[in-house]
């Protein structure tokens, strides 16, 4: 039997040039979420943004828009 192959991981990297984003609680890969997400909001962000996000989020807030599974 093949032992499996664990690889790409941190403490074994394969070829991944982004395996640093895998540390999801490191400083790094904090940094550059943060970054991107400041750069999206300056592209995409501002009243518009903010109108939209405030009727998506009462769209998906209704109580009764729940979705409930049943069976019968």
């Amino acid at each position: 039997m093949t032992a499996f192959d664990f690889r790409p991981t941190l403490n074994a990297p394969d070829d991944d040039p982004y395996l640093w984003l895998e540390d999801i609680e490191g400083e790094r890969s904090l940094d550059w979420t943060a970054s991107q997400s400041a750069r999206t909001l300056g592209h995409f962000g501002g009243t518009r943004f903010e109108r939209d996000r405030a009727a998506l989020t009462a769209i998906f807030d209704r109580p009764d828009k729940i979705p409930l599974i049943n069976i019968n």
